[in-house]
């Protein structure tokens, strides 16, 4: 196993680190995005290992390392100092042809464990330049792995990279020709694109043909009209890239993104009578954290309702469900969703009018009682019967119906009585 050593910058870390590997009979190099990073100036994320050596050899010198992927994108995930490190094998004979095979030219660098730079497709040139183009040839690059198309799209979004122009019609030719790829890949690209510039991704997705093949989604929006709009000539598809323009412009939370790219997904599966899981089922694919996904999805359905009657039962859940700063984000979604796409806001103040009400009712009530309290005042077994009790009062108090304990003890009365005859 590599020892750790005492404090030294992170560079000098890394390269120390490496000059141990190579001392154990394991040839090593610092490749690819640390590279690109430190070229700018800036310290990297993550370190970028390449080991010639297989994976027992890398579990030989770091038996921690969690290991995920399979052949050219198998990664090991490790730390050392602190530093997170990415840690893969070799591919081909050497440091040279392993480059020859790396996506674009500004990742095929490489440092060697004195800290000299293996430059040999220019891509410090092209740093440079704002120039992203694939390492040489493009057609070869993008047969390897397709899913460096989109990663082309979101690099020169989030990175203000201009495309090489080659390249660019070497992808437009192709990108026919596609076949299948991980959508857990794709979603990934799409996490890390919305959180950077996403109307700008999305849009170079659609230059480069790119979107019926990895977006189906929002193909199918084409043509569609939007609901309510006074301009006739607005699509979906549109109407989502307006609302992604105005949530980058206003450097808005990604998961509002990913909130407005899936909004006419679920709308459609609810008010077409088809599956309203679609949405859900898009962000399954991508895998992304469970956590965020339920957000997003609750994010999708709650703009749904806003722009719908709503009604008292639906409020008191989002009571529960958000906080001030997710409720704000809502707002600003929907003030943009209904902007963006000329559609009338009566709805949607009336529906903000009354959240903003009924919040302001439950806040400063002394009458909502807890689960306890409800099936000791009226000596009720545990069951389902103490909640729907208890979201009836809540209902109530949103309304400004329970002024005094005397409200409270005859509404909780009269809903037992109409749930024991039922």
């Amino acid at each position: 196993m590599i020892e750790e050593h005492g404090e030294m910058d992170d560079l000098a870390a890394v390269l120390n680190l490496i000059r141990n590997i190579s001392h154990s009979g394991k040839s090593a190099w610092l490749v690819g995005g640390a590279v690109r990073d430190i070229v700018l100036g800036t310290l990297p994320y993550d370190w970028d290992i390449v080991i010639k050596t297989d994976l027992e050899g890398i579990n030989a010198l770091f038996p921690d390392a969690v290991c995920v992927g399979r052949d050219r994108n198998l990664v090991c995930h490790t730390s050392f100092h602190g530093l997170k490190l990415e840690i893969s094998t070799l591919h081909g004979e050497d440091i040279v042809s392993d480059l020859a095979g790396r996506d674009f030219t500004i990742n095929a660098m490489a440092m060697d464990p004195e800290g000299e730079l293996i430059d040999l497709f220019g891509g410090v040139n092209d740093l440079k330049n704002d120039l992203l183009r694939f390492t040489p040839p493009a057609m070869d690059r993008i047969r390897e792995d397709p899913v460096r198309v989109v990663r082309m799209c979101r690099f020169a979004s989030t990175r203000g990279l201009k495309i090489l122009s080659e390249d660019s019609c070497t992808v437009k030719n192709y990108s026919s020709a596609i076949c299948a790829v991980s959508s857990e890949r794709i979603g990934k690209e799409v996490l890390k694109a919305l959180d950077g510039r996403p109307a700008t991704f999305f849009d170079l997705v659609e230059e480069h043909s790119l979107t019926g093949l990895f977006f189906p989604f929002l193909e199918a929006m084409k043509g569609k009209r939007v609901q309510g709009c006074t301009e006739k000539d607005l699509d979906r598809y549109c109407h989502v890239m307006e609302i992604l323009s105005e949530l980058q412009r206003l450097k808005k939370s990604p998961d509002l993104a990913a909130a407005a790219l899936l909004f006419y997904v679920y709308s459609q599966g609810v008010l077409e009578c088809l599956s309203p899981d679609k949405a859900r089922d898009i962000l399954y694919s991508w895998a992304w954290p469970s956590g965020r996904q339920r957000r997003i999805l609750n994010m999708v359905r709650n703009l749904f309702l806003l722009n719908n009657t709503m009604g008292i039962d639906n409020i008191v859940r989002l009571y529960f469900q958000l906080d001030k700063n997710t409720l704000d984000e809502l707002f600003d979604l929907t003030d943009i969703f209904t902007s963006t796409g000329r559609i009338s806001a009566e709805r949607y103040r009336d529906n903000r009018k009354k959240i903003e009400n009924a919040f302001q009712e439950l806040k400063s009530s002394r009458f909502l009682l807890g689960g306890g309290e409800i099936r000791d005042l009226f000596g009720l077994d545990e069951g389902p019967v103490i909640g729907i009790i208890q979201r009836i009062l809540f209902q109530e108090v949103a309304k400004g119906k329970i002024k005094d304990n005397k409200d409270v003890l005859e509404i909780l009365s009269d809903e037992l009585i109409r749930l024991e005859k039922s």
